[in-house]
């Protein structure tokens, strides 16, 4: 039996899993196969999955009826969300969800927005020896939380956003999450003061790890101790915790800004499901001070750790194996001017790489958070991107305007394969330590010069990027004297190669779109020639085009990979943004930073709303824009201004 003589089911399971060139090429092959793929939901479905970097969400829930889960639903969904992402489009109104603590720590993923909180600053600074979680739900339009505007303007009822609550009786110091896999890391820190002669100080100081299930705050069923820690005598005790999770992996970070003869930052990755130690001797060399700022995994086996004196992202690769992690890569930045200094680098990437080893959650599963349980598809973790800010200063040591750097994890990952020596059958452990300059890697793989990232971190996730730009209008007063706050318009940036490539419908039509590939002359070889999509050649246009048209759509399209253009939205009336398919290099002048211009061409769109927002600051996730307005002088949580898209 031939591959086209298969039952017609069989054949549209083999399609699915050929991945997304490989559909669109068998679309190409004869019109059996088009028609098949063009009128098949799962294919569509799959199709739209892959463009889009999300996964297929959790299995319905028993009691949940099927319908609202088909294919053909999240097929629905997930094109209306991706028009609305492309446009900003929204309710007129927003959540407002009030708060009025000041959190030490927080953090956003998958809809869940946790908080250590206190009742004002000078508790929080003083220490206390307890701590307050505080959490909730935000509002959604793909599972039910709170209200979803229907198609007909109506609001359909769902549940309130409430503000849950769990009291601990040490301080927390730290936390991250997964809520794929139902776990919350607390960082507790202890610290015992010693006099030494001379009548100097030394601390012993004592992290532990404390490994918690989201919905019950008991001991993680994943983990096989409830608590890791590590322990180190040093003369100093200011340090500011980072912990992030990667996979089965979680690290965490102590830096300072204080400059000494010995390395005075410490690092540690553990294997949290065993306990095991991953970390070496190799990440801290001998006679080298690297200034650590910032951690963040890039997949389950490599992390990104840059060294800020150094003005290099590190890659480090690691396998099951005790003391595994090893240099792969220092991918150098642009060289600085003789008067400017490298001051910090913070890097941020969502959501938390997932594990190999398990399965992912179905809705079935008793411990999965309720917000990940009714979830109809979820971002795809290999797909995100890494955005990297570098504050820099002068020989005046005054600050110059933070720079942005943003590239995927899948890029940096194979930059961190390539060439190297594989000492076991893990792709990702090496033995050796590539050096790139920033010329080798930065043009084609990144994007330099984009907005100033907003002061709260979870500013990213997936593939987007959100910033915030001040309006220049005249703040008013009320009666009592007090001045309205500053206005600000909203920036999006999409770093979805196929975004930047193709159009998205912009009705709500749950017709079939097709995918049309144009295939282009084949390119001489480059030097940075990879399988990664996301790095460029020298050569444009030399991948297969996965633009996406429909011919009831009078929309603009960009008719090659080389120009950028501008369309408008005005579904929204006032909220009129103006959207921009950036596919050119950019070249960035800072003369007294950098000692040459800074060439970069990863393509993105960018969206920019003409509506304003009195916000503080922003956040982002894979459906929802997060405002923020912070208590007088920048004191405390005053409330979270919820755009569900």
């Amino acid at each position: 039996m031939t591959l086209l003589g298969l039952p017609v089911e069989v054949l549209s399971q083999v399609i699915e899993r050929l991945g997304l060139k490989g559909i669109l090429h068998c679309r190409q092959v004869c019109q059996l196969l088009r028609k098949l793929v063009d009128s098949s939901v799962s294919i569509q479905y799959t199709i739209e999955l892959l463009a889009s970097g999300a996964l297929d969400g959790p299995l319905p829930l028993p009691s949940t009826s099927n319908t609202t889960f088909s294919k053909a639903h999240r097929l629905s969904t997930l094109r209306s969300l991706n028009t609305a992402w492309k446009h900003l489009h929204h309710p007129p109104n927003s959540f407002s969800i009030p708060n009025v603590n000041w959190p030490t720590a927080y953090e956003l993923s998958r809809g869940l927005f946790i908080q250590d909180v206190n009742e004002n600053w000078w508790v929080a600074w003083q220490g206390r020896p307890h701590s307050t979680l505080s959490w909730l739900d935000l509002p959604s339009s793909l599972h039910g939380v709170v209200r979803a505007v229907e198609a007909d303007g109506s609001n359909a009822e769902g549940e309130e956003p409430r503000w849950m609550t769990h009291d601990f009786d040490f301080r927390v110091d730290g936390f991250c999450l997964d809520v794929e896999r139902d776990l919350i890391v607390l960082v507790e820190r202890r610290a015992r003061e010693w006099t030494l002669p001379h009548d100097s100080l030394s601390y012993t100081i004592t992290c532990v790890l404390h490994l918690l299930s989201l919905t019950t705050f008991t001991h993680h069923p994943d983990a096989a101790q409830p608590t890791i820690s590590a322990s180190f005598e040093y003369g100093v005790n200011d340090y500011t915790t980072v912990i992030t999770l990667g996979g089965d992996h979680v690290a965490l970070l102590l830096s300072t800004n204080i400059r000494d003869t010995e390395c005075t930052n410490w690092f540690f990755l553990w294997d949290w499901t065993s306990g095991v130690r991953k970390d070496s001797d190799v990440v801290c060399e001998k006679g080298v001070i690297p200034q650590w700022d910032t951690v963040c995994f890039i997949s389950h086996s490599a992390l990104l750790l840059p060294d800020t004196l150094g003005s290099v992202l590190d890659i480090y690769t690691f396998t099951d194996e005790p003391g595994s992690l090893v240099r792969a890569v220092s991918l150098h930045l642009p060289l600085q001017s003789q008067i400017a200094r490298l001051m910090s680098i913070t890097a941020r990437s969502e959501p938390a790489p997932s594990s190999p080893h398990v399965c992912r959650l179905d809705g079935s599963h008793a411990n999965a958070p309720r917000t990940y349980q009714r979830r109809p598809f979820t971002t795809d973790p290999e797909s995100a991107i890494v955005v990297i800010t570098m504050q820099y200063s002068t020989d005046e040591n005054l600050p110059e305007p933070e720079q942005t750097l943003v590239a995927h994890r899948s890029t940096l990952l194979e930059l961190a394969r390539r060439d190297s020596r594989f000492v076991t059958s893990r792709p990702t452990h090496v033995d050796t330590c590539q050096t790139l300059y920033w010329e080798e890697w930065g043009p084609l793989c990144a994007r330099w010069g984009l907005s100033a990232t907003p002061r709260w971190v979870c500013y990213t996730y997936g593939q987007r990027f959100v910033s915030m730009g001040p309006v220049p209008v005249r703040r008013l007063e009320d009666e009592n004297g007090e001045v309205s706050r500053p206005l600000n318009s909203i920036t999006v940036y999409d770093f979805n190669v196929m975004n930047a490539e193709r159009d998205i419908p912009t009705d709500n039509s749950h017709t079939r779109t097709d995918f049309f590939p144009h295939k282009r002359p084949t390119p001489p070889p480059s030097p940075m020639r990879s399988e990664d999509p996301h790095m460029r050649s020298d050569t444009p246009n030399t991948h297969v085009d996965m633009r996406k048209s429909s011919g009831n759509i009078g929309q603009s399209e960009s008719d090659s990979g080389s120009r950028s253009f501008i369309s408008r939205n005005t579904a929204f009336g006032d909220h009129v943004s103006e959207v921009q398919n950036v596919t050119t290099k950019s070249v960035i002048s800072r003369s007294r930073i950098f000692e040459s211009d800074i060439v970069s061409s990863l393509p993105y769109r960018v969206v920019s709303t003409h509506a304003v927002f009195d916000w503080d600051s922003v956040m982002i996730d894979d459906e929802r824009i997060i405002g923020v307005k912070e208590g007088e002088m920048m004191f405390g949580l005053e409330s979270l201004e919820v755009l569900v898209i």
